[in-house]
């Protein structure tokens, strides 16, 4: 489980702008699923998708994702990853690959998305 815990050069969440926000986090939740549920709505909510928004900042980490405020689903999946792990519960990302049109005729993308471990529930 230790590997779920992990920073990372891309989950990077000893950045001050990532302990910020988790210390942010933590004084609004109830409890660990709280908290889990608060991450998960900033990052989807607060945190655009930069193709969505037609902008060209690459984010390449967690902070970077978090100070920019943009990302791809990658860049997003680590920042919610550092949010996450930041605060012990273990977090990593996983990969589909999907459809770019139901009839499959123009290829295929990769998505990101995270996996996260809530203890026994």
């Amino acid at each position: 489980m230790d590997m779920y815990l992990n920073e990372t050069p891309s989950i990077d969440y000893m950045n001050i702008h990532i302990q910020e926000k988790v210390s942010e986090l933590i004084s609004q939740s109830d409890d660990d699923e709280d908290y889990i549920k608060r991450c998960y709505f900033f990052v989807r909510d607060e945190i655009p998708h930069s193709w969505d928004i037609g902008v060209n900042i690459v984010s390449k980490t967690a902070s970077e994702t978090l100070i920019n405020k943009t990302g791809i689903c990658w860049a997003k999946s680590c920042l919610l990853a550092a949010l996450l792990r930041a605060n012990g519960i273990p977090s990593g990302i996983s990969y589909q690959l999907l459809t770019i049109a139901e009839d499959d005729s123009q290829g295929h993308i990769i998505h990101a998305l995270n996996t996260v471990f809530n203890g026994d529930k």
